[in-house]
């Protein structure tokens, strides 16, 4: 599973709120490379600080079990 779509899956379990800060994927050199079906969940879990990053997203490579617990973990965190 990717870190893409992971995060889908991580954001309809927070029932896929309205994200605000779109634009926040253009500060991260691969932004462009989130594929457009996950472009609202890679924002909201940035935003939400869902995904630790270190300057880049990587979207198409394999999440890390240490990651997708991370994110779940933040369910009931998150805006």
């Amino acid at each position: 599973m990717t870190v893409e779509q992971a995060m889908v899956m991580v954001y309809r379990l927070f029932g896929s709120p309205k994200v605000t800060d779109a634009d926040i994927l253009d500060r991260y050199q691969d932004g462009g490379q989130v594929s457009p079906w996950a472009r609202d969940a890679i924002a909201f879990a940035i935003s939400n600080k869902l995904l630790e990053l270190d300057g880049n997203i990587l979207p198409q490579t394999p999440i890390s079990v240490k990651a997708l617990r991370y994110a779940i973990g933040q369910i009931g965190m998150a805006d």
